[in-house]
């Protein structure tokens, strides 16, 4: 079904989306990782689907990219970008590069007024601090069903 949307409409991002959330379901990672990058999916959502498919290097790749020549350019709201560093922290951690990992958290750590509650979530799983990830996750939470 999502083959098919895509193929009629290959400008679409949702349908992009839902097209490589059934590659990742059906376990087509080689496949989802050749259309991913050829993709109109925001560099956020490339990142995300090519740590599904486990290629750290290319998120590296990309992020780096994406973070570096095209500070202003579309697609890049602060937190598309902040998603993009998180996901390029993930494929340092993955790649044993623990230094590059933690400069880029210290880098969001730096704009910790604008940070989301789900960015700051990411940060502390990153950190290994599971105190401030679960208070982070409790207030998306409250914040998702209204409560706070």
């Amino acid at each position: 079904m999502w083959r098919q949307a895509y193929i009629e409409d290959p400008t679409n991002e949702h349908i992009a989306h839902g097209y490589a959330d059934s590659l990742v379901e059906y376990g087509n990672l080689e496949e989802l990782t050749a259309f991913v990058l050829e993709s109109p999916l925001s560099n956020s959502n490339k990142t995300y689907f090519l740590l599904r498919a486990n290629k750290n290097q290319e998120v590296i790749d990309l992020a780096t990219k994406a973070l570096f020549e095209q500070p202003n350019g579309a697609g890049n709201r602060y937190e598309d970008r902040a998603f993009v560093r998180i996901n390029r922290a993930i494929a340092f951690k993955r790649l044993g590069d623990h230094d590059k990992m933690i400069a880029d958290l210290d880098i969001l750590d730096q704009d910790s007024e604008t940070l989301t509650t789900s960015i700051k979530a990411g940060i502390a799983a990153l950190r290994g601090d599971k105190v401030a990830m679960f208070l982070a996750l409790n207030e998306c939470l409250h914040k998702t069903i209204g409560t706070a």
